[in-house]
Order: structure tokens, then sequence, then C-alpha cells
């Protein structure tokens, strides 16, 4: 088999957007600049229909977390071993991994989908693993150098809406690009994307229509309350998810739903059949019903955005609208009004196929020639991390902040760099991921629970370590830890 390389010996470097249905690749050979995507490959989902990657983000691994850890590796070598192409001196020659996060995740993301890449013998140490949240993907994606040789500049809108989730950015991109730096993304997210569409449109036009007594029902029976329309309403999706996903019938209902969101984007009226139900539903019903709540939930968010950051939507001279939801003509219509100035850009796959290969993979490919977009730091020093080296610095008795930060210090922690996440810390805000969510435990088993605070602030400057908390803690990673790859000793190396 050949290698794609013209070098002695290049540098390979492979980027990754791991999507609710399907996993993207691109594979950049850093010598002569070239990239080579990988065929889109469809993931699986759990056994009560929940996104593997949002089980990632959910906890540490645990009872169940280690056994989704195992299907993810599974997964990644079934969509290598499809890469028949590739010499295995590329897999030799492969200096690091690029994934797309998204924006404002858990440290328990990055850490449980590290690990996944390091049980698969790809790199051999944990900070080959780089993260990038997906929208700054989408951004340094435009900067490649294409036949049609796009040069975005000025006020730009990212908007990538997908099964699970739609996420948001505003950028001013300057004209010389080694000067886009973290700092210049503005970053959203909301919770809602492809998934929920489906959800209300079998509320708001399948059984509000025809059963409202079964809704009626579902509520005071079964003690499933149906999700808001428009919403995150994330306890309520997650119940009804878990409902539908029990029985033939309800996933019927689902594939009518995606049936339903994609032909009405180009017909007025369909009619659906299933088993001896018949619908007859109106394209202005699923626009004003579904399409109008949802856009105007995701109004919201953008223009807190807009007030955040200061900038007017007048001002914005291009937007990127991609991912399977954001390719809905609803959305485009919105965003020409929205934004009277900006050239839009909108991915549009027929019937709601995905793309052969996402946007988002060859950003992420694309960041060891833009490396000044990754956020260092973060790198470096995890929460996970910083937790830890507290817990392991501090005394029985109280102690100050400064004497904290000196005894991190002498460890070699740049306190500089990382003081307003130590300090956040020492006030209790734990890590998320490390305590999982109230919506996150109706498939996970709750890692760890705290009933007091692990760190007490005495009001005069000083802190004490609650020793039974820090013994529950530490118990808890020492459990992670002994299975993993990853030991959190040290801070991570930087690549470029």
């Amino acid at each position: 088999m050949k290698s794609h390389s013209d070098g002695q010996n290049p540098l390979w470097y492979l980027g990754i957007d791991w999507g609710t249905t399907g996993i993207s690749a691109v594979l950049l050979n850093y010598s002569t600049r070239c990239f080579y995507p990988w065929e889109r490959f469809p993931t699986e989902r759990t056994q009560v229909g929940v996104s593997l990657k949002l089980c990632l983000d959910w906890g540490l691994p645990g009872v169940d977390g280690d056994s989704i850890i195992e299907e993810m590796v599974s997964q990644l070598q079934g969509m290598a071993n499809e890469q028949e192409e590739y010499s295995q001196e590329v897999w030799t020659q492969l200096s690091g991994v690029i994934v797309g996060c998204p924006a404002h995740w858990s440290d328990a993301y990055r850490f449980n989908l590290r690990e996944a890449i390091l049980r698969t013998g790809w790199v051999d140490r944990p900070h080959q693993i780089l993260f990038l949240e997906e929208p700054i993907a989408l951004v340094i994606s435009e900067l490649r150098d294409t036949a049609q040789g796009t040069q975005w500049q000025g006020a730009t809108l990212i908007l990538d809406s997908g099964a699970t989730m739609t996420e948001f950015a505003l950028v001013d991109v300057p004209l010389n690009k080694s000067q886009l730096k973290p700092e210049n993304f503005h970053l959203g997210s909301l919770a809602y994307g492809g998934d929920a569409i489906d959800q209300d449109i079998i509320v708001q036009l399948l059984l509000n229509v025809d059963y409202p007594l079964l809704s009626a029902s579902l509520e005071q029976e079964q003690g499933i309350k149906l999700p808001q329309v428009g919403e995150v309403d994330l306890e309520s999706r997650y119940h009804f998810s878990q409902y539908l996903g029990r029985s033939d019938w309800g996933q019927g209902l689902l594939a009518i739903a995606r049936e339903v969101k994609h032909r009405l984007q180009a017909q007025n009226q369909i009619t659906v059949r299933l088993k001896q139900q018949k619908w007859t539903i109106q394209r202005r019903d699923l626009e004003m019903k579904v399409f109008v709540p949802f856009l105007r939930a995701l109004n919201r968010e953008i223009n807190r955005l807009f007030v955040k950051t200061g900038v007017a939507p007048q001002a914005i001279r291009q937007a990127l609208c991609t991912g399977g939801s954001a390719s809905l003509v609803a959305i485009a219509r919105w965003l020409r009004q929205k934004l009277p100035s900006a050239a839009i850009i909108q991915d549009r796959t027929p019937q709601g196929q995905p793309p052969k290969c996402s946007r988002v993979a060859y950003g992420l490919a694309n960041v060891p020639l833009y490396p000044q977009v990754l956020n260092t730091v973060r790198h470096q020093y995890s929460d996970y991390f910083l937790l830890l080296e507290l817990l392991r610095v501090m005394p029985n008795e109280a102690i100050a902040e400064g004497q904290i930060f000196y005894l991190l210090e002498q460890r070699g922690i740049n306190t500089a760099v990382c003081g307003d996440r130590l300090r956040k810390l020492l006030a209790g805000n734990l890590p998320p991921g490390l305590l999982p969510k109230t919506s996150d435990r109706l498939y996970l088993s709750p890692q760890l629970e705290l009933n007091q605070p692990l760190f007490i602030a005495q009001g005069t400057g000083l802190y004490t370590l609650n020793l039974e908390q820090r013994a529950i803690v530490m118990n808890q990673f020492e459990q992670v830890l002994a299975t993993s790859n990853q030991t959190l000793d040290d801070p991570y190396l930087v690549l470029w």
C-alpha cells in the first residue's frame, strides 16, 4: 500500500469530528500541506437511544462508563480499518490527533475521548491528543488553500446545528490569519438539534393532533412529561427518548418525524402512514408549530452574544450555516432577515443525507498550520489536574491562598495563567463531569456524591480542606486512573 507523502519523514496529523450520527476524519501531511479525507463512518447509540458522544460528557468512567469507552474504541478502529489506502508508515508517523469538542463541555468529555483514542494505539502519549471547539474548527476550515480562494475577513457568524447541539460563534477574522487567537472567538451553544426537532414534530404534529388522550396519559399515568416545543428541556427529552425507543411504534414515529422534516423542505404538503394511521401535514404547520419556536430560542441566544460582544447584526460580513439541522430552509430564511449585509453560506445535502466528510474535520486537520488558535493553557492544565494538585498540596490545617499558590509553583504549576481557575475550585466550583447532572443520571450511575464543601473558606483569606470529602474525591480519581492510560501527574506538553 502506498503512502501519500512526497517528503522523507513527513509528520501526519489526524483531525476527528465525532458527531452524534457519524465520525468524520481528515489526515494532514504536514510536509506537503495536503489533506486526505476519510469516508464518514456511522456511529451507534446506546441501548436507550442516547448518543455515545453525550455519554462521554456526563462524567468520568464508572460502573457503565468504561464499557462506553470500549465501544468508542471499537468504532474508532472500525473507521480506521476501512482506510485501506493508507500504509502502516502513516500510523507510525502520526504525530498528533486533534479532536472536536462542543463549546463549554466538561473535562470529562476530553478525558474520556482522549482515553478512547489512546486505547486505539494511534499515539502513545496523552499530550499528543488535543481538543478544539467545533465552531472554531469551522472557521479554520475556511483558511485552507482552495480552488475558490476563499478569504474570510471581518465580522463572521458561525452556526453549526447537528443532531443534539446547536453551536454558534462570533469572530472578527483579521487580514493576517496568524493573528487569529482563542480570545477572538465568542462562543455559545443550545442543547437543541435535530433529535429535539423530531420529538417536537411528534408531539406537535402527530400526537397532539390525533392522539390527545395518549399525550395526557403519558404525563398522568406513566409520569412522562412531554418536552416543551423549541426549548432545551433536557430531562423531559431524555425520558421521552427512552419511551420512544422502547417500542416499534415509538421508533416508527421517529422515522415519520424525520421524513416530515426533510420532505417538507421541498413540498407544501405530504401524507405519511404508520400501520393503520395516516397523517396529512402542511409545511406551514411544521414551520409555525416546530421551526418558529426553535428559531425563537436560537434568536434569543444569538442576541445575547451580540449584546455581549457589542457587534451589530448589520455588521456581519459572512455567516456559515452548517450541520444536518442547519440545512433547513427556514434557518437560511431567518438568517437572511437577521443579517441583511452578510453573505450566507449554507451547506445543503440531498434528503438530509450527511456529507461524506464534515467541515469540522477539515478544520481540525488544519490546526497544525494555525496552532495559535488552540487554548494551550487549557491543554496543559485540565480542571481535573488542577483539582488533584490542590488536594495534593493543601495541608490539614488552614492555609492562605498565597501559600497554596506558592506550593503549586514549587511543583512547576504556572499559577499566573491558571490562577482564576484555581480560585473557582477553592470557591467550591468543582469541575463539571465530576458530579453528573440530574438529567444525566437517567442513564449513568452517579460516580460521586458530595454533601459537604470540599474546600471551606474561613473568611480571612484562609482555606481549610474537608478531609472526609477529600478522601471521597481522591478515591474516585484513584479508581478512574487505575485502569487509565492517563495519570494526571504532570501538565501536558504542547506540540507546537
